[in-house]
């Protein structure tokens, strides 16, 4: 819950040192009881606005840390920096980062090791007070909270501050001391102006720098950056001077390779095509690598073969210092080790170029290829190289002597492309994906290209959108849809026609699906033909859908459709001298599945038809014997699908999650660079992101605090008893409202970009932006070109961004000392709670007379599971709150003093009760879930079912909830000799009222058969071991599975110090009008189970109190309820030590008087630094944990 509702509970604490303090002795020096109370009914409002800005692209501060003896930065040293080195932290801040007009006040710097109880350190510098800060903190083994760490040292002596015209800059001087673990510290900074805005670096643009948002420090350590850096890529294509991108050459057809980076290229070499296999040009190389690579890549000392094959000429594209050209050689391979790491390298390629005078001279390479040096060149200070010409008929590329056309495919691996700093740069994805870098010349084949609306190549597509498929096929009209002569014979010549008949493609791809229970994945085959003769099309979809289980795999279901999931809807075709063009056009149904498609299949079926020629007549009837009837009308179908280059290579169609290398880059002064060529700057653009979060609400506190002290014998010290018991309940109503904009500006001159250039933006970064699908390429910055406003109004529990939130609180919190043996007391804290509701299933009912189960909770594989528990149970809101005061006053505060046999009573009721009972486990699926999964995240309200009672939200009113508690002693006259006389009894006996239930969204028949569970936890804090026991079972792990008891016991391994009494206790329930008796059941519960129910994944808590390890939680079950009202009383009993009580124990009338001031002699010393210390203890540790939410 928020901070304001601690505030109550804190004040009663603290006002009950004060009341203690003045407890005062009855005058016979009998013992007594004094009891003080007071009741609050407050409200506490509360509203918080903030804003934060980040420059996500633009305006960075630059950081440096280095070594103060010889200003080196600790990047070159693995970012290694060991303990009592003295360290400068250099921070230069540009004025723009925090804004126009705005004024820095304080630069905060700090570190942590990013791992659950991590040391965390903070240096600061306050401009506006001119002031220096630092601290650091460090957890300690068995201690919940962090303490001074004093591992870090500011000198601020050696620390420097100036403010110039354009920046800010701050030096901090510092060092690390020991003890200190070994460990990497990640460390972030801010700026925060004099506004309290605060301005944080990008992460997005030091990441894509190959830099840190912020330097790491190694302490002990290194860094490799290299974990960290994105790779650089280079594309490649080929096109025409056109600027096309084209797959298929002939003789004398000008072509255009191209290679463009984010980087300048300084260096590269590729292996593109055989010019000749004449036999006289070849040569024999020989290398040695190791047996059986790349299998044996990363062995050190693998053994080595040699290995020899003869070879003809390639042509090579070359960029160097020299120049970018065309040149003629051999490939030369050599391989070698590279040390990737200490102790790990690999074996690699080095591919490079033998020159001879034969080949390796102009005129040997223009028999074969002419070079255009109008398009060969360096472009773009050096992010574009291009090499261009045309391939002469003396070019054979095949080494059949019958052939001389092949596809040209440089392989990758083996170009060199090297980078501004001499690093490899590496062939982006799209090269492969797209097929850009293929190229066939003279060899028959298909171009099949997929379009937008708009005429680009498209990649991806969604449902509904229409697309065209374009096909080139390179085939002479005759051997398409025509006739050829074969031959002359016997003075007859001879023909075969080729009529094209039908066309066919067929594409296949897979998808993934999931819910809470189960994964599912997808193969889908699309299969469309166009029937030429006859002018139609078919087509249709043969879907397989494979369902598993999570968690094991198990196969549950297999689904084979045969459907129709895309529509064909016309094609045009013509049919040219030298190639065939065929357009289809095409839309995938919204039922499609989201995939990708990767395999695709093309085949042309054709009819054949022999014929010679006799007297100018073509007959296929021969005239001797009868060799051909086998050609009339035959049936040929090809499949060309290995003779067919698709743009793209692999299709994704729906919303796919897939990764692409971004296409942008980041320029030195910190812009995105669209189109990540930093020479075209036009598309250059500085982005701000502004966050805007603003709550109000209030907070209610009606309750009462009461606080009872025993002492048995005034004026002796140690047999003393204080408790302080609270009720009440704290509703919180909360509201909130919270969006982010972005605002773009042009790099060149900081001028804002208007909504029509943000549009085209928008048309670039976004596949879809409508549905929310940015293109791949843009994944990590498209979300940046739209507002948004926070909507929780899908999460349930969040209507209209409104959050309410009600805990209806009882708990003691007890001080006393306990004898353990004749001579020896130990002093004791005993603390319980009311920890809520639970609705369960009677799985296992008996009869009246014998008590019934509780809930049980296990585990399983580490889940937390229950096959019983179905609700967990939260008040939304209450209409009236009865408080019952001590004696029966009515005045909201009292001061009485009682002798011992007298029984104190008060109590609490709420009434018409709204309650929301979430459901705890989920539809087919394992653990359990509480409300803070349907609170935080869309995800929490996955498996549930509305017609299913176990599986739904449903709310219900209560018509009274009570608690009435009876506070008694039982005396007893000390005897050493005697340990059932060592020590008082203490008790608070709780009658519980549970009014009737009514459902809102079910009939309250879905509540038969079903039990509530009331929930409580104790802890027992002493200066020794804390044993607990569940009956005789001792409980070593609070968060194991249940175990059933009717009492559960807190004290060391052979002493009671407090017992809770809650299974085996007679109840009654309104279903039989309270006629018959029952008997509750008890087991304890995993203290995991109630962190997921009542606490979220950043600790955050619906209730008043934080759960932790030290916790016993119990529960209690009453079977036979079905939403009628139940009347149950657990009891609590603390035992106090009787070793100062005397003879006089034996308690004697004392004159019962109520006062406002507490009059009288204080209660002595020890029992005031008893109670007073351990109040203040919980106090504080109550403050820290308002601290961490």
């Amino acid at each position: 819950m928020k901070k304001t509702q601690t505030i109550f509970i804190i004040a009663m604490l603290l006002a009950s040192v004060t009341a203690i303090s003045g407890f005062a002795t009855a005058q016979s020096g009998d013992p007594y009881v004094r009891v003080i109370w007071e009741t609050a009914d407050e409200l506490h409002e509360w509203e918080n606005e903030a804003e934060e800005s980040q420059w996500i692209f633009g305006p960075q501060p630059d950081l440096w840390i280095g070594y103060a003896d010889n200003l080196t930065s600790i990047g070159e040293n693995f970012y290694q920096a060991e303990l009592e080195t003295d360290l400068l932290l250099n921070i230069t801040i540009p004025k723009s980062f925090l804004g126009e007009d705005n004024d820095l006040d304080v630069i905060r710097f700090w570190g942590s090791k990013q791992m659950d109880r991590s040391p965390i350190f903070v240096m600061e510098y306050n401009a506006t007070a001119d002031s220096w800060s630092y601290f650091s903190f460090r957890y300690q083994p068995g201690q919940t909270e962090p303490v001074e760490g004093n591992f870090l040292v500011l000198d601020i002596a050696d620390c420097e501050y100036e403010a110039e015209a354009d920046y800010y800059k701050a030096v901090f001087a510092f060092k690390f001391e020991g003890p200190l673990a070994p460990g990497i510290f990640w460390t972030g900074m801010q700026a925060v102006d004099t506004d309290g805005r605060p301005v944080t670096p990008s992460w997005l643009n030091r990441l894509t720098t190959d830099g840190f948002q912020s330097p790491p420090i190694a302490v002990g350590m290194n860094v490799n950056p290299t974990q960290f850096e994105l790779p650089k890529y280079y594309f490649a294509d080929m096109i025409d001077p056109s600027g096309d991108v084209i797959h298929y050459i002939g003789d004398n057809d000008t072509f255009i390779v191209r290679l463009q980076a984010g980087v300048e290229i300084v260096d590269t070499l590729i292996p593109f095509s055989f010019l000749t296999f004449n036999e006289s040009y070849q040569q024999t190389i020989s290398y040695d690598q190791p047996i059986n690579w790349p299998a044996t890549m990363y062995e050190a000392n693998p053994p080595m073969e040699t290995i020899e094959y003869d070879v003809g000429p390639m042509m090579f594209l070359i960029h160097n210092e020299t120049g970018t050209f065309i040149e003629a050689g051999y490939p030369d391979v050599e391989f070698y080790w590279q040390e990737l790491a200490e102790g790990i390298g690999a074996w690699l390629v080095n591919f490079t170029i033998a020159r001879n005078s034969t080949v390796s001279n102009a005129e040997f390479l223009s028999n074969y290829f002419v070079t255009n040096s109008t398009y060969t060149g360096s472009f773009n200070a050096g992010t574009k190289l291009q090499w261009s010409g045309y391939y002469t008929n003396n070019t054979d590329m095949d080494f059949d002597p019958l052939k001389t056309g092949a596809v040209i495919r440089p392989e990758l691996g083996l170009c060199n492309v090297l980078g501004p700093n001499g690093e490899r740069l590496n062939p982006h994805p799209d090269i492969q994906r797209r097929e850009t870098f293929k190229l066939a010349y003279k060899a028959a084949f298909i171009e099949a290209f997929v379009y937008d609306e708009l005429g680009g190549v498209a990649n991806t597509a969604m449902q509904g959108d229409v697309l065209s498929l374009n096909f080139t096929i390179h085939q002479p009209s005759e051997l398409v849809n025509g006739s050829r002569i074969i031959y002359d014979h016997d003075n007859l010549d001879w023909k075969i026609e080729e009529l094209l008949a039908n066309f066919t493609v067929q594409t296949s791809g897979t998808g993934f699906g999931e819910n809470d229970t189960h994964y599912w994945n997808t193969a889908t085959t699309y299969n469309f033909t166009i029937d030429f003769i006859n002018d139609t099309i078919s087509s249709w979809t043969a879907n397989f859908k494979f369902t598993r289980e999570k968690g094991t795999g198990t196969l549950v279901d297999i689904d084979v459709e045969v459907t129709n999931y895309w529509t064909i809807h016309d094609y045009e075709i013509e049919i040219g001298p030298e190639s065939t063009h065929l357009w289809v056009n095409i839309t995938f149904s919204e039922n499609a599945p989201d995939m990708i498609l990767t395999e695709s299949h093309v085949a042309v079926t054709q009819i054949e038809n022999v014929y010679y020629e006799s007297g100018g007549t073509w007959y296929q009837e021969y005239p001797i014997g009868n060799p051909i009837d086998d050609w009339i009308d035959q049936i040929k179908t090809l499949d060309l699908s290995g003779d067919t280059i698709w743009s793209p290579g692999h299709f994704r169609l729906g919303d796919v999650s897939i990764w692409v290398p971004p296409a942008w880059t980041v320029t030195d002064n910190g812009a995105i660079d669209l189109d990540g060529n930093v020479y075209t700057t036009e598309d250059q653009y500085f982005i701000k992101r502004t966050g805007y979060w603003h709550d109000w609400g209030n907070t209610t506190v009606e309750g009462m605090s009461v606080i009872a002290g025993f002492d048995p014998s005034p004026g002796q010290n140690g047999d003393e008893f204080v408790s302080n018991s609270w009720m009440g309940a704290v509703s919180m109503i909360m509201e909130f409202e919270a969006n982010e904009s972005f605002y773009w500006y042009h790099a060149s001159d900081f001028s804002p970009v208007n909504e029509t250039e943000l549009s085209e933006i928008q048309e670039l970064l976004w596949n879809n932006i409508t549905q929310h699908i940015p293109a791949p390429e843009y994944l990590h910055v498209a979300w940046m070109s739209e507002n948004r406003t926070l909507d929780l109004s899908e999460i349930t529990g969040l209507e209209d961004n409104l959050w309410t939130n009600t805990w209806f609180a009882w708990g003691t919190q007890q001080w006393f000392s306990v004898a353990t043996s004749a001579t020896q007391k130990k002093v004791a804290s005993f603390r319980a709670e009311y920890a809520g509701l639970l609705v369960f299933n009677d799985i296992d009912p008996v009869g009246p007379e014998e008590p019934n189960e509780a809930p049980d909770f296990d585990f399983n594989e580490g889940l937390i599971e229950t096959d019983e528990v179905t609700h967990v149970v939260l008040i939304d809101d209450i209409e009236s709150i009865e408080l019952r005061q001590p004696f029966g006053a009515t005045n909201g505060t009292g001061d009485v003093i009682v002798d011992p046999d007298t029984e104190v009573e008060f109590g609490i009721s709420i009434y018409n009760v709204s309650v929301s009972m979430y459901p705890l486990q989920i539809e087919n699926g394992e653990g359990i879930r509480g409300p803070w999964h349907f609170r935080q995240s869309y995800e929490g309200v996955l498996g549930l079912n509305s017609t299913n009672f176990d599986y739904w939200i449903t709310h219900a009113t209560i018509d009274e909830m009570a608690f009435d508690i009876t506070f008694s002693v039982d005396q007893t006259q000390y005897d050493p000799d005697d340990d059932t006389t060592w020590n008082h009894a203490v008790s608070f006996k709780i009658d519980q009222y549970f009014g009737e239930w009514n459902l809102t969204e079910f009939d309250n028949s879905v509540l038969n058969d079903r039990g509530l569970a009331v929930n409580f936890f104790a802890t027992l804090g002493t200066g020794t071991r804390t044993q607990y026991q569940a009956g005789s079972t001792p409980v070593t792990d609070t968060n194991d599975d249940s175990v059933s008891a009717d009492y559960y016991q807190f004290g060391s391994e052979n002493n009671p110090f407090a017992n809770v009494s809650m299974g085996g206790l007679p109840y009654t329930y309104g279903g039989d009008g309270h006629s018959t008796t029952y008997y509750s059941g008890s087991s304890t519960v995993p203290v995991g189970a109630f962190s997921a129910m009542y606490e979220s994944s950043s600790g955050d808590t619906i209730t008043n109190w934080k759960v932790d390890a030290t916790m016993l939680f119990m529960t209690a079950g009453y079977t036979h309820w079905g939403g009628e009202e139940i009347i149950c009383d657990p009891v609590f009993v603390s035992y106090s030590s009787s070793q100062y009580s005397g003879s006089s124990t034996s308690t004697t009338s004392t004159t019962t008087s109520t006062t406002t001031t507490g009059t009288g002699n204080p209660v002595n010393g020890n029992l005031y630094i008893l109670v007073g210390g351990a109040v203040l203890a919980l106090v504080i540790i109550m403050v820290i944990s308002r601290r961490r939410r």
